[in-house]
């Protein structure tokens, strides 16, 4: 079975032991719905749909002040593990503030330790300086370690590349950068995967941001390769939901758990985030 460090448990979680009553059971949200909360129980290997307890939406002085768990939080849930009676506090949380005349800042991921930020290399508007910055600016205010993809080389026009990594290196030349081809087949088949796997050794969790279309989880669908079950399930999930203009999308932040494999012999943890 596994540990709940396995599942990115740290000594800022172990720290609060102290105050968790012991009937109460940890456990990480691995997708958040608007009224329901799919979670792993650590220890037990089990994945569990639950909802909040009715006392959890009042500990803000209005009920619509309570944060509400998101994919990558730790909870705790009541002795039947059904019901999420409490929040655990955040290590990390990649907050963006939401459009519209209220701008309500939206957590994308919780206890995030590495953010992937991808961009395609196909087409005209693959690729935004503009896009770039508010995504550094959302990870410098998190604390996370943030990497930029330059996803589908494969379908990269000549010289784009080229031109796209020096725009990214004259204004960020310490940003760590990688280039990588998600497609199977074809002469840039797995470009820069295991260089990409091995940032999420186990027991860390890793967001992968970007807009829709950018290959998010076609990259997280190949670094669990090729006849994965669970790399089937997220390349199922991204077919059955596209755009308006027939691009692969994901409808809500999902944690992931990589399995072994591009030399290395456990898995850390990935989110996929919309676009």
């Amino acid at each position: 079975m596994s540990s709940p460090a396995f599942w990115g448990w740290t000594g800022a979680e172990d720290a609060l032991r102290g105050n968790i009553p012991g009937e109460f059971i940890p456990a990480r949200v691995r997708v958040a719905h608007s009224s329901s909360w799919l979670v792993m129980v650590p220890g037990q290997d089990r994945e569990v749909q639950v909802k909040l307890a009715g006392s959890f939406l009042h500990h803000g002085s209005d009920p619509g002040e309570a944060p509400l768990p998101r994919t990558g939080d730790w909870v705790l849930l009541s002795p039947s593990g059904e019901v999420i009676h409490r929040l655990l506090p955040r290590r990390t949380a990649l907050i963006r503030q939401e459009a519209g005349r209220a701008r309500r800042p939206q957590v994308l991921a919780a206890n995030v330790d590495r953010a992937f930020l991808v961009f395609g290399l196909d087409g005209e508007r693959s690729f935004s300086p503009g896009l770039l910055e508010r995504l550094l600016t959302i990870t410098a205010g998190a604390g996370v370690r943030p990497v930029v993809i330059l996803n589908k080389v494969d379908l990269a026009a000549p010289g784009k590349r080229e031109r796209i990594v020096g725009q990214v290196q004259a204004h960020y030349p310490d940003l760590p950068l990688y280039i990588t081809s998600a497609l199977p087949g074809g002469k840039c088949c797995g470009e820069g995967l295991e260089e990409v796997r091995r940032l999420v050794p186990a027991g860390t969790t890793a967001c992968f941001l970007g807009r829709s279309g950018a290959g998010k989880s076609s990259l997280i669908t190949a670094l669990f390769g090729e006849g994965s079950p669970e790399g089937e399930r997220i390349r199922r999930g991204s077919v059955r939901s596209r755009d308006a203009r027939g691009r692969h999308t994901t409808s809500a932040a999902t944690l992931w758990m990589l399995p072994p494999g591009f030399g290395c012999d456990e898995g850390g943890m990935v989110i996929d985030t919309p676009g």
